[in-house]
């Protein structure tokens, strides 16, 4: 009978592993997992968490995404005992051509009407603390703005497990320093909630992690292009203790003129910037004639690689 392994050393620099049976049980019960659910699961790593959602009653199906082959195979011993409800795939979570793999596995998942949240199917994300781990919760904000990816077939609920760290910057509120641009596009497209604050002892290493859910607003606050909003927002959080007049410059050469479109006052510090505020801006910066023409595949290029 297959059991997870436990590690005597971090799999992956940055990467948290969690090593508790007992704590898996309880991250499984706090996600409040839908009946006859298919649940996906990104980078789950030694297993322990997606065996817990196996014996889950509410479980109908657990697709397993793990870009590390030699964790990808252990988990298809798991998968030779689980009567077809798991499957592994060996996928690189970083690319965007898996999240359109998977349309080809969730094909017995009916697209559900956005304006509900769907019954059946949500996701787990085991995010790194890296760069990467970023990038993978900015596409992940991104499909959700979309409605593309795991939202193709509706607004599906996704659960995160990171190191507490990173989930500070993730979950700080406006005007608190921590605050970081992804969590600028995440107040724009989804509501959050903590489920649950992990103990340190149930991780290798020896982290405190938490978890927390979001679930895609029915009409996202960004109704600028997306591109453009990350471009601005980016740029402008360089300095978070300045003024948006003050940084309005670094859109670009001139920008400061956009100060007279605003409808709120420009003397407003970045840090207690509001989501409408910053679309607000990139509306603007986007209708402007002398907008930076660098806001194309290039910049896409350079922020996903």
């Amino acid at each position: 009978m297959w059991t997870p392994t436990v590690l005597k050393r971090v799999m992956g620099r940055n990467r948290v592993s969690l090593k508790n049976m007992e704590v898996a049980a309880g991250i499984v019960k706090a996600m409040k997992i839908p009946n006859n659910a298919t649940i996906i699961e990104l980078s789950p790593g030694t297993g322990f968490l997606t065996y817990a959602f196996l014996h889950h009653t509410n479980a109908r199906k657990i697709i397993a995404l793990e870009r590390e082959k030699k964790y990808a195979d252990e988990l298809s011993l798991l998968a030779k005992e689980s009567d077809g409800r798991l499957e592994v795939l060996h996928a690189e979570i970083w690319e965007w051509k898996t999240y359109d793999m998977l349309k080809h596995y969730l094909s017995d998942i009916k697209v559900h009407p956005w304006e509900e949240v769907h019954p059946n199917l949500i996701s787990t994300i085991h995010l790194p603390n890296t760069t990467k781990g970023e990038i993978l919760m900015n596409k992940l904000l991104r499909n959700c703005h979309n409605k593309s990816g795991i939202h193709y077939f509706g607004r599906s609920r996704m659960n995160f497990i990171i190191p507490e760290k990173s989930a500070e910057k993730f979950l700080a509120k406006k005007g608190e320093s921590q605050r970081h641009k992804i969590k600028i596009e995440l107040e724009g497209v989804a509501v959050t909630e903590i489920l649950k604050v992990l103990s340190a002892n149930a991780f290798l290493p020896n982290v405190q992690c938490v978890l927390f859910e979001i679930t895609p607003l029915i009409e996202s606050k960004i109704t600028a292009p997306w591109v453009t909003f990350e471009y601005v927002i980016k740029a402008l959080t360089t300095r978070k203790n300045a003024k948006l007049i003050e940084m309005l410059s670094t859109l670009g050469a001139g920008a400061n003129i956009l100060a007279e479109k605003l409808s709120f006052n420009p003397n407003l510090p970045i840090r207690s910037m509001t989501v409408e505020n910053y679309n607000e801006v990139t509306v603007i910066f986007e209708d402007w004639d002398f907008k930076p023409k660098a806001l194309d595949d290039d910049y896409l290029t350079n922020i996903f690689n």
